[in-house]
């Protein structure tokens, strides 16, 4: 095909599509993930393009799931000022999901803390503790502007030298604190803390515990995949998140023009995908300000949205549309744009 008819080929399905990738990207508020850190040789996190500062021994090891190439591994001197504040979100609600491995015996050491513990007034949101006051626990702990809190202890058996998967609940509108292991049901409580507007502006902490003397109580173990959610996690997410759900999967149906069945799978329910369009494979990173920044397409360089799609609540959509004669033999890939994991490529 020569350059002219591509080029003609290119315009007609921008024309058709009306937006671009940039415009895509830009526009398509990602209204789940609100932070990811996945650990793959920087403290780097995805969702808003910031690096967190490592203090102490920075040492990396392997992931957690078989598609994650490394995971943080605190030595018992480490800990992350993240660089980045977090909040409740509109309905007072926020979920902590990461991978764990632990040594069998731990010193007391928090995962991540948000604001100071001692003293009225401040708000803090911790995920994760063990200690030995009765045994191998975790303490979950929220505390509102108004001095209340919301505490969840349970016990914490998980000493086998594996990673496993940890998640916190706070169900604003349910007023309840969950805990997940492994994608199933650990403990709950209903949380006192109420409403919590924080008053204060201190970074996440990762793998401590602030105190106005400082970072204390800190971490040993290794940490994998840590992302906070703007929502209350489901349970069918919260499984999803537990199996290392690998990559989204892509398989388009029909022949080329005519109406087109593009199946995809391995979504997270409920969440925004974008089918994306190119003339040809290749390796575009989508770029910097943008949803999914960094994520490598399998597509080249003059990719379109092709549309704009919403997983059911099993992971699937499986939309319908007309492919025109122009678009025929152009390459398709899905974006979940609450993990940015990209499917295979399949063909029009």
């Amino acid at each position: 095909m020569s350059t002219n008819r591509m080029q003609r080929v290119h315009d007609a399905v921008a024309k058709a599509a009306g937006l671009s990738l940039t415009v895509a990207v830009a526009g398509a508020a990602n209204a789940q993930l609100a932070n990811d850190w996945h650990f793959n040789g920087s403290v780097y996190d995805e969702m808003t393009g910031t690096y967190g500062e490592v203090h102490g021994t920075e040492a990396y090891t392997d992931g957690a799931c078989p598609d994650t190439d490394q995971g943080f591994a605190f030595i018992g001197d480490t800990w992350i000022d993240s660089n980045t504040t977090i909040q409740l979100y509109a309905d007072d609600s926020i979920s902590f999901s990461c991978w764990i491995r632990l040594p069998s015996d731990p010193p007391n050491g928090w995962l991540c803390a948000y604001g100071f513990e001692e003293g009225g007034g401040h708000a803090i949101h911790t995920m994760f503790r063990y200690d030995y006051i009765d045994g191998p626990t975790y303490q979950i702990s929220f505390y509102g502007d108004d001095s209340s809190v919301g505490n969840l202890w349970a016990p914490y058996e998980y000493f086998d030298g594996q990673y496993h998967h940890f998640v916190v609940v706070r169900d604003g509108p349910g007023d309840m604190i969950r805990t997940y292991i492994d994608g199933v049901f650990d403990d709950e409580t209903a949380d006192n803390s109420g409403d919590i507007n924080f008053s204060n502006t201190q970074e996440l902490g990762i793998g401590c515990q602030w105190h106005s003397s400082g970072a204390v109580a800190l971490f040993a173990g290794d940490m994998d995949e840590l992302r906070i959610y703007d929502h209350a996690l489901s349970e069918q997410e919260i499984a999803d998140l537990a199996q290392c759900s690998p990559d989204p999967e892509l398989a388009i149906t029909g022949d080329c023009p005519s109406m087109m069945t593009m199946s995809a799978t391995g979504l997270t329910p409920g969440g925004t995908v974008v089918f994306l369009v190119a003339p040809d494979v290749g390796s575009f990173t989508i770029p910097n300000d943008y949803m999914c920044a960094g994520t490598l397409l399998g597509l080249n360089s003059r990719v379109l949205l092709g549309m704009v799609s919403t997983a059911n609540n099993n992971g699937e959509t499986s939309p319908r549309v007309f492919a025109a004669p122009a678009v025929c033999g152009y390459a398709v890939q899905v974006v979940d744009l609450s993990t940015c994991k990209t499917s295979n490529v399949d063909w029009l």
